[in-house]
């Protein structure tokens, strides 16, 4: 269940820091090299445990968005983070 939970917060984490960089998901994929969108879709989406990303795609994705791991995967700080990021701009 604790597995279940971190995957949902990753996902809707990953998506809410990728849409405040203003990164569709293919942008984003492109960034990281992937070949396509879809593999952002996956891992924003909760119910495809199979495509969750590995440690050091998580530490990418996490570079890529200017944000720390722990930012993606739990997700109660995501929210303050964008808005502290929202009023810095």
């Amino acid at each position: 269940m604790e597995y279940q939970n971190t995957l949902v917060h990753l996902s809707h984490n990953l998506k809410k820091m990728r849409e405040c960089k203003n990164l569709t998901q293919q942008q984003l994929a492109e960034r990281l090299h992937y070949a396509h969108g879809s593999t952002i879709a996956n891992f924003e989406d909760p119910r495809q445990v199979d495509h969750n990303p590995k440690a050091v795609t998580l530490a990418d994705i996490a570079n890529e968005l200017d944000c720390g791991i722990n930012v993606l995967l739990f997700g109660d700080i995501v929210e303050k983070e964008i808005d502290i990021r929202t009023r810095l701009l």
